[in-house]
């Protein structure tokens, strides 16, 4: 055996019992990646400060009594102790939330994929597969796959034999004649007695025609050992190439679309290993991440204007999530339901003004705060949600519920 081929071999084998001892270690420890949600503010470490800019949030808001309220941005320490807190400008700062809404037909989900290095190879390809539970359907999410730098070589390896293989086929079978033969007896024989298909096939070259068919039938099983079927299917969300393990997080958006009354959703994954073509690995259906969903559409009424048609097919629109037409039904109405219509087609404008209208209460009060809450004004966001509150005790488990309010809540350290 030639001295290159025995240290090749060598090599192979090593890479192979590399691959299975790894394999085996992920299967005993039951290593795998892992979906997370993340309840509290996160700050992105790859960032650097670039300054220490002191920028402190704080609100004054006046209670439905007129008395005084003064809140600061803070947090609260593992001991329940509650500090102020200052940006750095510089700093990315994202949260995500258990609790998720629905607004206007669409509910945005995101959450975490941890996928740790010790289950990483350059030679291996890994293909995450998530999916949402909805309690009644399955909705297959993008996968998203982490490849190896190696698997990748190997992959343009397979793809080049294949082209070569198929670059070899003779498509152009005058090129399979014997030509010069052919073209003498022509000259000397003429076409009287014999077509020229048959002139044509008395001179091909047998040998060579039956060594292009086989090739030509052989297309099928080179396509299956050089490009395995099945590798990529589905679509893909993230394909990272990686020429190193390294522990790698990334946030998973999508958005929803949805016309049924959604309560909970539920994001389950599973995944495999792909080495050479072949599943080597699968990983099982790990734990889910449950959301809670909250509508709007909880502070839709239902007996105003009961016995008009328009009104009752508006308020049908409204409960099928068919938000323009229930605001081209409600909106001469002016009234609780329009402004929800309203709000749910984003325009806040609209239903403020109709809001404002209303007799003060703490649906209008709470409504109000969301729509301050997404214009950026904290003050009156904030203060809205506490006459809400003051309104209605029920109202203080409400702003759990919508990320506009949670938001504040959190950010100014509520506490009802």
């Amino acid at each position: 055996m030639p001295k290159t081929t025995f240290k090749l071999l060598i090599i192979f084998l090593l890479a192979g019992c590399g691959t299975s001892g790894k394999i085996e270690t992920i299967r005993n420890g039951g290593e795998g990646a892992h979906l997370s949600l993340n309840d509290g503010i996160n700050f992105d470490t790859s960032t650097q400060i670039l300054a220490s800019t002191q920028t402190p949030d704080t609100l004054t808001v006046t209670g439905l009594n007129g008395e005084k309220l003064h809140l600061m941005r803070s947090v609260t320490d593992s001991l329940g102790n509650i500090y102020g807190s200052e940006n750095l400008s510089g700093v990315v700062v994202s949260a995500k939330f258990r609790n998720i809404a629905e607004r206007g037909g669409k509910i945005d989900i995101s959450f975490d994929v941890k996928i740790p290095k010790e289950i990483q190879d350059p030679s291996w390809r890994l293909r995450f597969r998530p999916r949402i539970d909805t309690g009644g359907d399955t909705l297959e999410l993008d996968e998203l796959h982490i490849t190896g730098i190696g698997f990748i070589n190997r992959e343009k390896e397979m793809e080049r034999k294949y082209n070569e293989y198929i670059s070899s086929i003779i498509r152009d079978t005058t090129k399979l004649r014997h030509h010069r033969l052919m073209e003498i007896f022509l000259e000397r024989n003429g076409t009287d007695n014999l077509t020229y298909r048959e002139i044509a096939e008395h001179y091909q070259k047998d040998g060579a025609v039956l060594r292009n068919n086989r090739k030509i039938e052989g297309i099928p099983q080179m396509q299956g050992r050089y490009i395995p079927a099945g590798q990529d299917e589905g679509r893909v969300k993230l394909d990272s190439i990686i020429t190193k393990p390294h522990d790698i997080t990334f946030c998973y958006t999508h958005t929803l679309q949805t016309n049924s009354n959604i309560k909970k959703l539920k994001v389950i994954m599973d995944g495999d290993i792909v080495r050479n073509g072949e599943t080597i690995h699968s990983f099982p259906e790990g734990s889910p991440l449950s959301f809670y969903v909250s509508s709007l559409n909880h502070f839709a009424e239902t007996e105003t204007h009961h016995q008009n048609k328009g009104y009752t097919e508006g308020l049908a629109a409204l409960n099928k999530r068919e938000y323009r037409r229930a605001a081209s039904l409600l909106g001469p109405y002016h009234d609780m339901n329009s402004a929800v219509a309203h709000m749910n087609l984003g325009e806040d404008a609209k239903a403020e003004e109709i809001l404002m209208d209303l007799p003060a209460s703490a649906k209008r009060d709470y409504m109000l705060a969301i729509i301050y809450a997404n214009k950026g004004d904290d003050q009156r966001a904030v203060e809205s949600l506490l006459h809400s509150v003051e309104r209605d005790r029920s109202f203080t488990f409400r702003a759990n519920l919508d990320p506009e309010i949670s938001r504040l809540v959190k950010k100014y350290n509520i506490n009802f």
